[in-house]
C-alpha cells in the first residue's frame, strides 16, 4: 500500500466526533475509515445509476435469486428494515 504524507485543517469538533463514533485510538485510522467508507458508498451510487441498464439473462427470475445467498444456499430470514 503507498502512503502519503499530508498536512490539512479539519473542524475541531468534527474531528472529535468521528474519533468517537469510530472507536479508532487515531485520527490517521479515523481519516482512513472515513476515506474507505466515502469512497464504498460513492461506487455504491454509481451502481444504482445502472438501474434499467442491465439486461438478464432469458430465464432470469429475480424473485427465485432473492432467496439465496452468495454461496446458494437458501435464507430463512426475513428482513424488515426501513429506510
Amino acid at each position: 500500500m503507498a502512503t502519503i504524507v499530508t498536512s490539512i485543517k479539519i473542524d475541531k469538533n468534527l474531528m472529535d466526533n468521528a474519533l468517537k463514533l469510530s472507536q479508532e485510538k487515531t485520527k490517521k485510522g479515523t481519516i482512513e475509515i472515513a476515506l474507505r467508507e466515502f469512497v464504498q458508498k460513492r461506487q455504491q451510487k454509481d451502481l444504482r445509476d445502472l438501474r434499467g441498464q442491465i439486461k438478464f439473462a432469458d430465464g432470469y427470475d429475480k424473485e427465485l435469486m432473492s432467496d439465496y445467498n452468495h454461496d446458494g444456499e437458501e435464507v430463512k430470514e426475513v428482513c424488515n428494515a426501513k429506510y
